[in-house]
C-alpha cells in the first residue's frame, strides 16, 4: 500500500499522536499537520540534547522536553500528559 494513505489512516483512527519534533523530519510535520487539521490531540515531545529550537508554529503548545539522562521523569510526564488528554475527551462525551 501507499506508505502516507496507511499513516493518514492510522492518524484518523488514533485517540492522540504523539510526535517528536527533535529532528527537522517533514515526514512528520506533514502528519502532525495532518493531525491537527484532523482535530485530534497530539502530545509533542522534543530531546533537550538535540540542538534545535522547538517546531516554530507550535510553539505556543506545551511540549514535554526530555533528555535521555533523565527518561524516568520523561516517562512521568508522559504518561499524566495521556490520562489529562483521557479524561478531557472522556468529559466531551
Amino acid at each position: 500500500d501507499i506508505i502516507i494513505d496507511s499513516n493518514c489512516n492510522q492518524i484518523e483512527q488514533s485517540e492522540f499522536i504523539i510526535t517528536d519534533t527533535s529532528h527537522p523530519n517533514k515526514n512528520v510535520f506533514f502528519e502532525f499537520g495532518f493531525a491537527a487539521a484532523k482535530d485530534k490531540e497530539i502530545i509533542t515531545i522534543q530531546n533537550t540534547d538535540i540542538e534545535q529550537s522547538l517546531f516554530f508554529d507550535r510553539v505556543h503548545i506545551r511540549a514535554i522536553l526530555y533528555s535521555l539522562n533523565n527518561i524516568l521523569e520523561f516517562q512521568k510526564q508522559l504518561k499524566n500528559t495521556v490520562i489529562a488528554i483521557r479524561e478531557k475527551v472522556n468529559s466531551k462525551n
